[in-house]
């Protein structure tokens, strides 16, 4: 990912962890961390996905993100490593969560 592809990509998981940026990143956002490196913070972001009804399968290489309730809604990658797949499938499934919460949040304001 490139920087402003990172920066998306932490907005998204900070808010789908309801949390905000650490103080030190506040004033220099260009400083990323954590989300796409550390093992920790990505296992952090996995586990709430679970939360979320859906089924994270992590492989050698590969990660899978698939909804409990209906398999045939799923996200696969495949990269060099673990951390690389499970990253763009987090990164994936969170571009999809937010546009379905936002169509769900406007047919609830407009009631169709």
């Amino acid at each position: 990912m490139e920087t402003s592809e990172l920066f998306d990509y932490h907005n998204r998981c900070f808010d789908f962890l309801d949390e905000t940026w650490p103080d030190s990143t506040l004033h220099d956002r260009s400083i990323l961390i954590g989300f796409e490196r550390e093992w920790n913070w990505i296992m952090r972001v996995v586990k709430a996905i679970e939360k979320h009804d859906f089924v994270v399968i992590i492989a050698t290489n590969e990660c899978i993100i698939m909804s409990s309730g209906d398999e045939s809604k799923f996200i696969r990658e495949i990269r060099e490593s673990k951390e690389e797949a499970t990253v763009e499938a987090i990164n994936q499934f969170l571009i999809w969560h937010n546009q379905t919460s936002l169509k769900n949040k406007q047919h609830e304001i407009h009631g169709k």
